[in-house]
């Protein structure tokens, strides 16, 4: 069963008048676990900092990929992925941008404590080296400065360990971090969530993105204002946005948050129940929006070891024989799943 449409409900009211700025109550089941954009790579973390942190490359409405930081970017050579920088930026604090901040929040991704979903870098490439959120193919990263025209001094390569054609959607999920300001604070490494640390991070930012964090009450409310300097209201896709202001909250009974949406308590649900869905096509000032989300959910199976480290059976991995695999997809019942759990809001395969 693959996740393929993501379902939202929205007051009807709050495109009306873009000129008018305005605040927006935005509520959903889950509240971050950090503010540290290279700790976690969850969905509840990612919302949020995505507002306060700009990556190389971005993503378009139509999920496609397109100058962010980075104004552009080239594969030079099957391992070398080459990125010009964006001049003019800074960060929110009044740090200037640089191809160093680059360099170093790679580096920083690729450290022990940067987790995948919540669990320790895995080998996914299979070269012996832990890989880290959107960096799992890199090798090295390097600013181009010495001895060079000041045309190339905001240039960055990135060296591959293998051939990797889709570096620029991985890189379109890895947030760039002041060098200066993590130094700073002591937090050149990210924040190890597994062991509940508590560092800088993990209730402040500094990005260079279109809002700024204000106030980071946990499990309570997240507040963020417009950042005015962000360099993206130049752009088309952004030009005529009116949000002054986002107030988050976490809100994890789904009967209290959809009762918050029907009172106009807030103005956004990003994860409505599917069982409320006709409930909420059918209230007055209320839209759902659907749509395709970049997110795939796997079951992986353990065919590496010789034996399970986690089962109760000790002298083997039963998971190597492909007839135990068969017979474990075959034992979903897919139809089942679309029909009753997912309310046909699925695509069986």
């Amino acid at each position: 069963m693959r996740k393929l449409l993501m379902a939202a409900a929205l007051a009807v009211g709050l495109g009306a008048g873009l000129a008018e700025a305005r605040t927006v109550r935005w509520a959903a089941s889950g509240d971050p676990n950090t503010m540290d954009p290279h700790s976690q790579n969850l969905g509840t973390v990612t919302m949020v900092l995505q507002q306060i942190y700009d990556p190389l490359i971005q993503r378009t409405q139509e999920l496609g990929l397109a100058p962010g930081l980075a104004t552009r970017w080239e594969q030079q050579e099957p391992t070398r992925w080459r990125f010009w920088l964006r001049e003019g930026v800074r960060f929110h604090e009044g740090q200037a941008f640089t191809a160093d901040d680059v360099v170093f929040s790679v580096g920083r991704a690729q450290q022990p404590t940067s987790i995948i979903e919540g669990r320790p870098g895995v080998d996914v490439t299979g070269d012996g080296v832990p890989d880290r959120i959107a960096v799992t193919s890199v090798g090295r990263t390097f600013a181009i400065t010495a001895a060079t025209p000041v045309a190339y001094r905001r240039i960055v390569d990135i060296v591959t360990r293998v051939p990797d054609p889709i570096l620029p959607n991985k890189i379109a999920s890895l947030m760039i971090m002041s060098r200066s300001w993590a130094e700073q604070h002591n937090a050149t490494r990210p924040q190890n969530t597994r062991n509940r640390e508590e560092m800088h991070t993990t209730r402040n930012t500094n990005g260079t993105g279109a809002f700024r964090l204000t106030v980071r009450e946990p499990d309570v409310r997240t507040v963020m204002v417009r950042n005015t300097d962000w360099w993206g209201w130049q752009e088309p896709a952004s030009r005529e946005a009116n949000i002054s202001e986002i107030i988050y909250r976490p809100i994890a009974s789904d009967a209290t948050r959809i009762a918050a949406l029907l009172s106009n308590e807030v103005d956004f649900v990003l994860d409505p129940p599917l069982q409320d869905l006709n409930r909420l096509r059918a209230a007055q000032g209320i839209r759902v929006l659907e749509g395709p989300e970049v997110r795939t959910i796997f079951l992986a199976m353990d065919t590496h070891r010789d034996r399970l480290l986690y089962s109760d059976v000790t002298d083997r991995n039963p998971l190597k024989d492909l007839r135990v695999r068969q017979a474990l997809y075959q034992a979903i019942d897919i139809q089942a799943i679309h029909r009753t759990t997912m309310r046909g809001q699925s695509v069986g395969t």
